[in-house]
């Protein structure tokens, strides 16, 4: 290690101490910004393909779609598990059907 980095190390290492006992304070301070909280979207999805024995492909589920793009439902067991979303197909239907499908899925896992 080199003198000047070890000095720069010594230096902070001593200000650290001064700072835990209180005699001085400390000037610096690091945040970091919280992202954005943004809401996961509820949709309407075909399993077509799962590694997960609990969700059966070609069965309609009703889905979130997290921030992330992964997908979040409820399996057979009633578990909520996180898949990818290419395991699923997202279908829309006009609005009236699909409050009525939502229905009928969401009374079939619960």
């Amino acid at each position: 290690m080199s003198k000047k980095v070890f000095k720069s190390l010594s230096a902070s290492l001593k200000e650290a101490r001064e700072i835990l006992r209180g005699e001085t304070k400390d000037f610096r301070q690091f945040t970091e910004p919280r992202p954005a909280k943004s809401k996961k979207v509820m949709a309407l999805a075909i399993c077509a393909v799962s590694d997960d024995e609990d969700l059966v492909p070609g069965k309609l589920y009703s889905v979130y779609i997290l921030p992330s793009g992964n997908i979040t439902v409820k399996d057979e067991n009633g578990e909520t598990v996180i898949c990818d979303a290419s395991d699923f197909i997202l279908v829309e239907f006009k609005p009236a059907v699909e409050r009525r499908i939502r229905k009928l899925v969401d009374t079939a896992v619960a």
